[in-house]
């Protein structure tokens, strides 16, 4: 829940987000706007989607999330950076080598 006047100072969710990641950096907006974040443990919210997802579905909101953690940080922590959204995904990559899981798309 926000106020409308949070909505209107941070100009809404950025679109280059997909699925994952708007929410980080709207609150980290609102947050450098002046507004209090808060995060409230006792919520409770059931998601209903992405039930039983198989593999290849685990590694595209893997990919996704790698995508929305690096717009987060070009626009956020270093813009100055020559750092390619394809760096983010070997990082990923080696990450899934290491848990024992492939790149592979099957």
């Amino acid at each position: 829940m926000m106020r409308r006047q949070v909505l209107e100072a941070t100009h809404g969710f950025d679109p280059e987000y997909y699925l994952y990641g708007e929410d980080m950096d709207f609150c980290w907006r609102a947050k450098l706007a002046g507004w209090k974040v808060v995060y409230f443990p006792g919520a409770v919210i059931t998601h209903f989607g992405g039930q039983g997802g198989n593999r290849q579905e685990e590694n595209l909101r893997d990919d996704r999330m790698a995508c929305a953690m690096w717009i987060f940080y070009r626009k956020h922590r270093a813009p100055t950076v020559a750092f390619s959204p394809r760096s983010a995904r070997l990082v990923l990559f080696r990450h899934r080598a290491q848990d024992g899981r492939s790149g592979r798309r099957d």
